[in-house]
């Protein structure tokens, strides 16, 4: 039920892929494009989590290659 702002939830991503990272032997490149005005903008607590781990643990890694991830933020 907890909100945070986007770069708090971009922090934890960023730890959260440090780890990743340590564990895969930096197989990981992760690419942000979000404009920093988003960065305020309150989003659900670990909302980013589950699908970056589902990405690396159901995309990159069966690959058995390094991958990227592409996180953008945008509105209409």
């Amino acid at each position: 039920d907890e909100l945070v702002t986007l770069k708090e939830e971009l922090d934890n991503v960023k730890n959260y892929i440090y780890i990743q990272n340590i564990r895969t032997c930096n197989s990981i490149t992760v690419n942000y494009n979000i404009i920093n005005i988003y960065n305020s903008i309150k989003i659900p607590c670990l909302v980013l989590q589950p699908i970056i781990e589902n990405a690396i643990f159901h995309g990159i890694e069966p690959l058995g290659r390094p991958g990227i991830i592409t996180i953008s933020a945008f509105t209409k």
